[in-house]
């Protein structure tokens, strides 16, 4: 009993010395921001710091890029949408050097603001773009070496965007998506009972 408590004692002083300690650093934000979903942490202008993005109040992009001494400048990019945005996803998809934002909410369309340079950005809106976005990502689905855009449809199934190095298009054919019927999808474990299926 004696060796349990030393263990539990030892084990606990050492959790007390090594421990993470975090500290409130908002104060080095340059402003406060509002957003219900969307943030992102990447290396906006390869600079080789960590630059935070918002989509404040779920509609505008606001980069706020690192310096070296730890401080933040805000660049306002503007509205994606005029709708909130529930899906989020940053990504170099021209390969020009500044990572781009892809983003959609619920049936307002899919979004991408290509930012081609520091305060420098244009608009587009993707085909087939009308969904309930609720989540997404940039990925190279078909390993050709470019960024292609994944969109998590809520209502339906999802959809893809093949990037060519340019330019983003629909392209269903990148993963098979079939509609499945999950209604009478077989047991796995031969128990009789019916599995449970994850999508």
């Amino acid at each position: 009993m004696r060796h349990i408590f030393l263990t539990i004692t030892f084990a606990l002083a050492c959790g007390l010395v090594l421990g993470q300690t975090f500290s409130n650093g908002s104060g080095t934000l340059p402003d406060s921001y509002n957003s219900g979903n969307c943030v992102g942490f990447t290396d906006m202008d390869n600079d080789g710091l960590d630059d935070i993005v918002v989509l404040d109040q779920s509609k505008t992009v606001k980069v706020l890029y690192q310096d070296a001494s730890g401080g933040f400048t805000e660049v306002d990019y503007g509205n994606v949408s005029n709708s909130n945005q529930w899906g989020m996803t940053i990504g170099d998809y021209d390969n020009d050097g500044h990572k781009d934002v892809f983003a959609g909410g619920a049936y307002d369309g899919v979004h991408v603001k290509h930012i081609d340079a520091v305060g420098s950005s244009s608009d587009m809106d993707l085909a087939n773009g009308s969904m309930f976005m609720q989540a997404c990502n940039f990925a190279d689905i078909d390993n050709d070496g470019q960024l292609d855009a994944f969109g998590c449809h809520d209502d339906a199934l999802s959809r893809m965007w093949k990037g060519n190095g340019s330019d983003l298009d629909i392209d269903a054919t990148l993963i098979d998506l079939t509609d499945y019927d999950y209604s009478d999808y077989p047991n796995t474990d031969h128990s009789g009972n019916y599995g449970t299926v994850f999508s």
